[in-house]
């Protein structure tokens, strides 16, 4: 997938996004949804989006989530997806524990279930392959590399 395949995914207006980044930047490309929020911020498309740098605790960000009032909120993260490094896809929410898109306190699925009591929206989900999640450990090359490719 590239940049172009992922903003004609979205069908909604920009303004109506909020993109929510998780990972560990001490756990290598489990950093990834981190790096690739922090690109998707600087990217004129999205100018009017929410960017939420929610790290390891998803849970602790609804409240914030939820004020921006949204129809689409996008987790981003790494996810074993059986893919390449550094490959990034769409994930169907009946494969989120397969992905094991989240390594967080809570589940995501119980996020996304408390997101959607408080309002109507759509919740998608966009898994980054990681090479590596060993603690200590910078993000690999191949996941950097799919980063560069994926914004250039």
């Amino acid at each position: 997938m590239n940049f172009t395949d992922f903003k004609e995914s979205i069908q909604i207006p920009a303004h109506q996004i909020v993109f929510v980044g998780l990972g560990n930047e001490a756990r290598g490309d489990d950093a990834a949804g981190l790096f690739f929020l922090n690109e998707l911020e600087n990217c004129s498309e999205f100018t009017d989006a929410a960017f939420i740098e929610a790290r390891t605790n998803p849970e602790n960000h609804l409240e914030q989530i939820i004020k921006h009032e949204p129809g689409l909120v996008v987790f981003i993260d790494a996810a074993h997806m059986g893919a390449a490094p550094g490959e990034m896809a769409w994930i169907d929410e009946s494969r989120l524990d397969a992905a094991r898109i989240s390594t967080h306190a809570f589940n995501i699925g119980m996020v996304e279930r408390y997101l959607k009591t408080s309002l109507p929206m759509e919740v998608k989900y966009f898994g980054i392959q990681p090479a590596t999640t060993t603690m200590g450990q910078p993000v690999s090359d191949a996941v950097m590399r799919g980063l560069c490719m994926f914004f250039s």
